[in-house]
């Protein structure tokens, strides 16, 4: 056989398996975990071991102790003779610098450390015998590990010096001085060793450096940094050890380590502080967004379930929100269907200066902490003559049954964020270039972290080609709205002037990003206005049967009564919702009725005098790639409550959900209901979602699937990709709050 063995800590088998699972998908590498709970290792079984070892570097790697590849794996050992077949197994193999025999560091394990030493003493010269082994330990060339998992099953395997841990079993022998002040020492001594080269260490530990450490009390971090003679800021409202002060290097701060933040840009920050994950990545988060340190080292404390899943959210949550993220063109392999001159890409994005666990800590408190537009009273006498009484009162009294309010459109909006285009504010003018009659591919992503963005650009008509990277048949607008991780190619020709405002407001219209077409730099074209303020309507949410009404209703100075458009492709269906829902806390409202919507522009967007994009009327320039009718459905409703900033499918956050498991090969409808007032986009990682159009055939390749309040809309999925994939809402603080599941793809 062939593969990767990695060594682990008992009891953390599932962690790296879904681990490698998910990096090796990434990576495109074809294969499954083989364990089972305790075995203190994991094998992941792939013709392509040597590849997937050279896309997984084993500093990267979070649960693995050691990485090794296996040449072969020899079940049935004859305790008389276990070299012969070793030997065997060798066969064409380069020598060999070095040889280790080793054994997981298990329950079952451990007792095979006798068998290990004198295996070894045993095949060490047979191998130099055979030509395999250097008659000294030679780091220039490969290390042959010999693993034994029991005393007649062993793995043959291989190891690059450079990428593997120097240490048997991948575990450093370190010993707790006397002076240590706390145990915790050895995880940062065990941190330095393992997460940088000596090389690294040599340049980046540095005498005279200055370090903080954040939750320091009673001082082993601390302690291990002085050690290396650097000036520590240890803070905490506990006591340090005494004799760790005397070193002259430390200043106690007494302070909370979530709340305290240097003067001036420090070395390292190091954080041991015992609080839940995601809370600490957070802050992690704000460190190094904000420049605060340029080298750190803090320690998650995991939960004893879904350590994996944990760890993808904290990385998620850290890397999104703290902005580090960026776009990825992959080129295709035959030519584009279209043709253009110059191309530019456009990455819309939200940056806030609040730490990212602050803010989602501010919407679990108070939820509607933007929304600064809530009708008033003078608001209501306005309605009244415009609609007359009955209407203004029955709007009133709908919305305050249901405890919310027309004006919540998105839940962080321009009085946090400020929304950048190409990571440039609209004062910094950012500018692509072209030459007039050129056809100029520009390439939307929306990297932002909870907003959707309204795009249009005065005095040009755009092209749209392509959706999430899929080309479609070209469709021409005057603007598109744009979700979180959703992109759009469209084609430009500007001409007729020297430039041109790339107009980007947000939905709720508190705010924007804009950029520049132009000839040269320099130059910018007038910022339009802002479009006026749009309102929720009962029909939005899927509680207005009829469907039809006057176009102010969705507006601001509108009651807000009817949906304001006609119906949009599929008759209203009342939807069966889960018994889940039931009775459930964490859900404020249900949609009574839910249709498509795949040709409604959208809320703000109707009727407003531009063509809009709508998902109607983009369709994939090919057949459905996979061709057979969905084998089953599964329905799942997008749940939350307002007011508590609860999200969840079915009403059932991530943390005490199952599983939704597919068969590998397998072609299934998925139904989203969106039984919220809130739109949420929805991404399935691993595989592709096809759209069904309103008569339930193939219509648009995406990977997010945009669900507008009261929507119910479906599509397939072909389940080719093994491995366990997330499946989550692409609002960030959405997923963060419930909004999120595991699939399970499985042979």
């Amino acid at each position: 056989m062939s593969g990767l063995l990695c060594l682990c800590r008992q009891g953390f088998e599932p962690e790296l398996a879904a681990e490698l699972s998910e990096r090796a998908a990434y990576a495109n590498v074809a294969g499954y975990a083989r364990t089972q709970r305790n075995d203190g290792y994991v094998v992941f079984v792939t013709d392509e071991g040597a590849a997937l070892s050279r896309a997984l570097p084993w500093r990267s790697l979070i649960f693995a102790r050691q990485k090794l590849v296996v040449l072969a794996e020899l079940p049935q050992l004859d305790a008389a003779d276990r070299i012969t077949p070793i030997i065997a197994a060798l066969q064409g193999q380069q020598r060999f610098g070095d040889m280790w025999v080793e054994h997981p560091d298990s329950d079952e394990g451990k007792p095979l450390a006798g068998l290990a030493r004198a295996f070894g003493n045993a095949l060490r010269p047979a191998l130099r015998k055979a030509g395999l082994l250097t008659d000294k330990p030679n780091t220039g060339l490969p290390r042959l590990h010999i693993v034994f998992v029991d005393g007649r099953h062993a793995f043959v395997c291989v190891a690059d010096t450079r990428d593997s841990a120097p240490w048997a079993l991948g575990i450093p022998r370190l010993k707790l001085l006397p002076d240590a002040p706390s145990r915790s020492a050895l995880k940062l001594d065990e941190a330095l060793l393992t997460l940088m080269t000596p090389e690294e260490r040599e340049l980046l530990v540095k005498p005279g450096m200055r370090a903080a450490d954040l939750g320091a009390a009673p001082g082993g971090w601390t302690w291990v940094l002085t050690r290396q003679h650097l000036k520590v800021i240890s803070v905490d409202n506990g006591p340090l050890r005494e004799h760790v002060l005397e070193t002259g290097l430390v200043e106690h701060l007494r302070a909370d380590g979530f709340h305290w933040q240097p003067e001036t840009p420090l070395d390292w920050m190091v954080c041991d502080m015992v609080e839940q994950p995601r809370r600490v990545a957070e802050r992690m988060a704000t460190w190094f967004r904000d420049g605060w340190c340029r080298h750190a080292i803090f320690n998650l404390k995991l939960p004893m379930k879904k350590r994996w899943d944990e760890t993808r959210l904290c990385l998620d949550l850290f890397q999104e929100q703290a902005g580090l993220y960026g776009a990825l063109i992959i080129d295709p392999l035959q030519p584009a269907p279209y043709r253009f001159d110059r191309e530019h890409v456009i990455l819309l994005s939200d940056w806030t200066d609040m730490d990212p666990g602050a803010l989602f800590r501010r919407m679990k408190k108070l939820a509607e902490f933007d929304n600064y537009y809530k009708r008033t009273l003078p608001d209501f006498l306005r309605d009244v003559r415009r609609e007359g009484w009955a209407a203004a009162t029955a709007d009133r009294g709908m919305w305050g049954r249901m405890r919310m309010t027309p004006t919540d459109i998105s839940d962080i909006n321009a009085h946090t964020y400020t929304y950048l285009l190409n990571g440039t504010a609209p004062a910094g003018n950012w500018t692509g270039l072209f030459r007039s009659g050129e056809k100029v591919l520009l390439r939307f992503i929306n990297g932002g972290s909870m907003t959707y963005f309204d795009v249009r650009i005065p005095g040009l008509k755009m092209t749209v080609v392509a959706a999430d990277g899929q080309y479609i048949h070209p469709v021409s607008i005057d603007e598109f709205r744009i979700a979180p991780a959703e992109t759009f190619d469209v084609i430009v020709e500007p001409t007729g002037q020297d430039a041109f405002t790339i107009f980007c407001q947000d939905m709720g219209r508190t705010g924007f990003a804009a950029g520049t077409l132009a000839v040269r730099h320099g130059l910018q074209a007038p910022i339009p206005a802002r479009d006026r303020r749009p309102l929720l309507t009962m029909g939005d949410m899927g509680h207005d049967m009829a469907g039809v009404g006057h176009d102010m209703k969705g507006m601001e100075g509108g009651c807000g009564a009817s949906m304001g458009h006609a119906a949009h492709g599929g008759s209203p269906k009342a939807p069966r919702h889960p018994a889940s829902e039931k009775g459930n806390p964490l859900i404020d409202m249900q949609s009574m009725a839910t249709e498509p919507k795949l040709d409604d522009p959208g809320i703000g967007l109707r009727d407003n005098g531009r063509a809009v994009l709508t998902y109607g009327a983009m369709r994939s320039l090919f057949d459905d790639p996979d061709g057979r009718e969905p084998g089953r459905e599964v329905e799942l409703h997008l749940t939350g409550h307002m007011e508590k900033f609860s999200w969840s499918f079915d009403g059932i956050p991530f943390a005490g959900a199952e599983p939704l498991r597919l068969n590998y090969g397998e072609r299934m409808r998925i139904v989203l209901v969106n039984d919220t007032m809130m739109q949420h986009p929805i991404h399935l990682h691993g595989v592709w979602s096809d759209l069904e159009d309103a008569d339930g055939q193939f219509q648009l390749r995406k990977h997010t699937i945009d669900m507008p309040p009261g929507t119910r809309r479906t599509y397939r999925v072909r389940a080719d990709a093994l491995g366990r994939w997330a499946y989550h809402c692409h609002l960030l603080y959405h997923m963060e709050a419930g909004m999120m599941r595991e699939v399970r793809i499985e042979e």
